[in-house]
């Protein structure tokens, strides 16, 4: 199961902390479409962790129509684009983010924001939707 996620398919919760158990790994909540499949893809990766940078770490920094690839470990990969760019409080997490039904896209999910030792996390969720699949 993706770090950042219920069993049930919820955003995370301060209660019910996740995460995924290397910085760079990218994890596919199981439940949901595979990337370019009709339906919701979840992914979510660290942006850092434990002094390390991870896969998503300058996440953020994408603009609506720009192109991400994504390579499966059979060596293929598909092409989308930017479709959304969002942070939200940790708490605030929209359910639609977590929608697994609908038109094909893509969900990228890590954490941003400020770092709240309080908390021993950061205190944002950043989501960007990827969609207009296609074959590289």
């Amino acid at each position: 199961m993706p770090g950042g996620l219920y069993s049930s398919g919820g955003p995370l919760s301060r209660k019910t902390k996740a995460t995924i158990p290397a910085v760079e790994d990218i994890e596919w909540y199981k439940f949901g479409a595979m990337p370019g499949q009709e339906g919701n893809a979840i992914l979510a990766g660290h942006r850092d962790w434990k002094g390390s940078f991870g896969n998503f770490r300058d996440i953020e920094k994408l603009d609506v129509g720009d192109v991400v690839t994504i390579r499966f470990d059979k060596g293929s990969k598909k092409i989308f684009n930017v479709a959304l760019n969002n942070t939200y409080r940790l708490d605030d997490v929209p359910e639609m983010v977590m929608d697994l039904a609908g038109d094909s896209r893509v969900t990228l999910i890590t954490c941003g924001g400020r770092f709240d030792k309080k908390f021993a996390g950061y205190q944002n969720t950043i989501v960007i939707v990827l969609k207009g699949e296609g074959q590289a």
